[in-house]
């Protein structure tokens, strides 16, 4: 189904496809659009034969947080950090607390006009270490992002992702190297559960092929001098976690987290 699509900033990692779409490359689910259709996420869409970043600028929201809610407790510790977000997502996890902004289909959700110079200011204005991109998956933004965290680091404010990983590798390098630190929240440990509960594409060794190379997301950051953290979280309210998260799986998530020190 097609759309009129607002013009928004042209978005990297697309390539056009002999049968006359176009891909996005951005994250595994490797989206093929025709002129007027979105992505998954529902901020990457196609316009004008490119794929265009229809939020860029736009926030859904700003909070000043302590730094350890994202939750990073070696970070700046004792810190206020200023987060914020925009609205989608790639994943369509079942048990997500953020649903309104992460499955918004209307634009309304997002309030308020922002550039990255002014998200840099008002960081430093109300005395914020760093800026944290949270409530929906930054990987989708990666453009946004990127200039938001180019304007920080010009003012001396760090930048934080809360990110699920769901990136392909070449995004994903340059998403990572902008950020200052990551959590990489963990949704589950094995393949069966992004699939059942996150509509995550089976086969995607890019990002998702169970737990080992999504700790390569956190890692890269890691291996750049930088702060990553795992995000995992136990949902035993969720019915099928609970299935998942079962003791094997946890045991195999601490010790791959042991490997990685």
């Amino acid at each position: 189904m097609t759309e009129l699509i607002t013009p928004g900033v042209p978005g990297r990692y697309w390539h056009p496809l002999e049968d006359g779409r176009i891909q996005c490359d951005v994250c595994p689910r490797l989206c093929k659009l025709h002129e007027g259709q979105r992505g998954l996420c529902f901020v990457r869409a196609r316009h004008d034969d490119q794929i265009v970043l229809t939020t860029y600028g736009r926030s859904s929201g700003f909070c000043i947080d302590p730094i350890e809610k994202k939750p990073l407790n070696h970070f700046l510790p004792g810190t206020p950090v200023l987060s914020f977000g925009t609205a989608g997502c790639n994943l369509t996890c079942k048990f997500c607390q953020n649903w309104d902004i992460s499955k918004a289909r209307a634009f309304d959700r997002l309030q308020d006009l922002a550039s990255p110079a002014a998200i840099a200011e008002a960081a430093v204005q109300s005395g914020c270490r760093s800026v944290a991109f949270t409530y929906n998956d930054p990987v989708i933004f990666l453009e946004y992002a990127v200039d938001v965290a180019q304007a920080c680091r010009a003012r001396g404010i760090k930048t934080v992702a809360v990110s699920a990983g769901y990136i392909c590798a070449e995004p994903r390098a340059e998403f990572f190297r902008h950020m200052d630190a990551a959590n990489i929240d963990l949704k589950g440990f094995t393949e069966h559960f992004y699939k059942a509960l996150c509509s995550a594409r089976p086969g995607c060794a890019a990002a998702l092929h169970g737990f080992p190379s999504r700790l390569e997301d956190a890692g890269h950051t890691r291996n750049a001098g930088h702060h990553a953290s795992d995000g995992a979280r136990h949902r035993p309210g969720c019915g099928a976690p609970v299935r998942v998260h079962g003791q094997h799986a946890r045991r195999g998530r601490a010790e791959y987290l042991l490997s990685c020190l």
